[in-house]
């Protein structure tokens, strides 16, 4: 998965456009090799992307997976984005906010609009290593 995570990075750099049609399949590969690691390998591979994981009994795989991703296809993980600039890019990009809570914190906004970030990454052709590229 590590070799998988680095190509990406590559193709980010490179510029998602030059590879839109490999791109939505090396995610969907990605997100099946990350069910066959486990949980200490997934934590593991979090830390050396710069992810902050709980300890083996209370990590959340799919969030981590999720995190791990998208350092990836973003360049950062969407929890060390700077919360205004989530909450931005959720209003310009017509994201219902949450009914009850509100935009409160990461632990609720990065679920919410973390399919939008990718999907603008790959179709427009992020090539500054960056989420905060996508709020401008």
């Amino acid at each position: 998965m590590s070799k998988a995570l680095s190509h990406i990075d590559q193709l980010r750099e490179d510029g998602f456009m030059k590879h839109s049609r490999k791109m939505p399949h090396l995610l969907e590969q990605l997100e099946a090799m990350a069910n066959y690691l486990e949980v200490d390998e997934l934590v593991e591979l979090a830390f050396d992307r710069g992810i902050e994981a709980a300890d083996d009994s209370d990590i959340n795989v799919d969030e981590v997976t999720a995190c791990i991703i998208d350092t990836a296809v973003l360049g950062a993980d969407l929890y060390d984005v700077d919360f205004d600039v989530l909450k931005a890019f959720a209003r310009k990009n017509d994201i219902e906010r949450p009914f009850l809570s509100g935009w409160k914190d990461h632990d609720r906004t990065v679920p919410l609009i973390r399919a939008a970030y990718r999907e603008k990454a790959l179709a427009e052709a992020l090539t500054r290593s960056t989420a905060l590229a996508l709020a401008s």
